[in-house]
């Protein structure tokens, strides 16, 4: 709001700002999140199919957010072992990651990108085409899940 005063006062439309000085309302506490045990995880990453046990190991192993699964098999180096972030996802366009993660790559271990070789390689998919071909980073408020209820 401020800023819109402020551009009101640059345009000559006000004379002040009336909304200099106010302050937010305090953000509330959010709990801690519990997170999976890595027994746990692996069990769901055995179980999950193809790519979806992919895309929840790659989440796991190198912390990129679910928004910047959009990788093309050619954002992977194998050589260095860097998997780059160039692109993200934001209310369903392609957006820059968060951060100018583009600007680091993620850190793989050989096993790490023996995995992706090979999903690739039972993919049948060349440089261009998307690693992971699942409808990532709709918005999903006011999807239904699969047991009848809303996300939120």
């Amino acid at each position: 709001m401020s800023a819109i005063f402020t551009a009101a006062i640059k345009y000559g439309y006000m004379s002040s700002n009336p909304a200099k000085g106010t302050d937010l309302p305090p953000k509330p506490i959010r709990e801690r999140k519990e997170l999976p045990t890595f027994e746990g995880l692996k069990l769901l990453i055995e179980r999950l199919q193809e790519p979806i046990s992919a895309v929840v190991w790659l989440v796991a192993v190198s912390f990129v957010r679910p928004s910047e699964l959009e990788f093309k098999w050619k954002d992977l180096d194998a050589e260095t072992r860097a998997l780059w972030a160039v692109r993200a996802v934001n209310r369903g366009k392609l957006d820059t990651p968060k951060y100018h993660r583009s600007d680091r790559p993620l850190c793989l271990t050989e096993a790490d990108v023996q995995r992706l070789l090979d999903l690739k390689l039972r993919m049948d998919a060349n440089c261009d085409d998307w690693m992971f071909q699942i409808v990532m980073g709709r918005d999903p408020s006011g999807m239904k899940t699969s047991w009848g209820g809303e996300f939120t």
